[in-house]
């Protein structure tokens, strides 16, 4: 009689699940570590996507600087694009958990005042470097 409720258990158990115990289990913590992954380089592609834009905010200085209408046109026009990346990343920002998000969110504004076409632009440059660097050990504790 134990071994035919102990079979009824297992078959009406599979019927119902479809997997054992121990397989939903697994399966879940599979589902998790993947999610968990998938998070992780989506942060790290936002953080990298930041660093390029400080790098570009910086290479705009020798427009910001120079005298010449041509070239304060062309530092508006790189800037324009720049703007639109940082807007992205902005967006892909938002999405992310709180956790992520809040050490996140700050470049953004630094960003927008690095790649600017303006004389002090470079100080937003400095101060998205440190927001960034901020982030990374935030997001990344060692």
């Amino acid at each position: 009689m134990k071994l035919l409720i102990s079979i009824l258990t297992i078959f009406l158990f599979i019927a119902c699940n479809g997997k054992p115990p121990a397989d939903n289990a697994k399966a879940a913590n599979i589902k998790a570590r993947n999610e968990e992954l998938a998070l992780t380089n989506e942060v790290s592609a936002i953080t990298r996507t930041a660093q390029k834009l400080e790098k570009q905010g910086r290479g705009l200085e020798t427009y910001r600087n120079s005298k010449k209408v041509e070239a304060l046109r062309e530092c508006d026009i790189i800037a324009e694009g720049s703007r639109k990346e940082i807007t992205d990343l902005e967006n892909r920002i938002q999405k992310l958990s709180d956790n992520y998000k809040t050490p996140l969110a700050p470049v953004i504004l630094d960003l927008n005042e690095c790649v600017a076409c303006s004389r002090k632009a470079m100080d937003g440059c400095v101060k998205a470097r440190v927001s960034i660097n901020k982030a990374i050990k935030e997001n990344y504790p060692q």
